[in-house]
């Protein structure tokens, strides 16, 4: 399977909001993507991003300056046991996803990154054990 994403129209956003789509989340919180197109000295950290781990994917929904979704914005949805996760320094989490470029996240401590690499760690281990367990049953 590969990455998803999914046409989020403002008119959802704004009345459902991402709450909606984030429910029953393991683990749900803001954190700032990399932009690849910033201009001289601003933060290449400014964009925020919506997040959330449910089940077995990740999911990305790009926020407004004021934290609301973003007109037009897509939810990304990635299968966490495809991705490749790298934990940085400085609150830094990278997701190498096949067919996608890498992404590039901070957290605002090393403490919120290292919670989200727990929970995500978890997860994959739980979605491949549970593949596992499907595999052996339909043999």
């Amino acid at each position: 399977k590969m990455g998803k994403t999914t046409a989020v129209s403002n008119a959802a956003s704004q009345s459902r909001g991402y709450v909606e789509f984030a429910k029953d989340a393991e683990i749900v919180g803001i954190l700032s993507k990399k932009r690849t197109d910033q201009e001289g000295l601003e933060d290449p950290y400014k964009a925020k991003v919506q997040c959330w781990l449910k089940k077995d994917h990740f999911y990305l929904l790009a926020l407004a300056p004021d934290l609301s979704p973003l007109h037009g914005a897509e939810l990304i949805s990635l299968d966490i046991t495809r991705c490749k996760w790298e934990r940085a320094e400085k609150g830094r989490l990278f997701i190498t996803y096949p067919g996608l470029e890498q992404i590039k996240l901070r957290a605002d401590s090393q403490d919120e990154a290292d919670r989200w690499v727990k929970y995500i760690s978890a997860a994959v281990k739980k979605a491949k054990r549970e593949a596992d367990e499907l595999r052996r049953v339909e043999a």
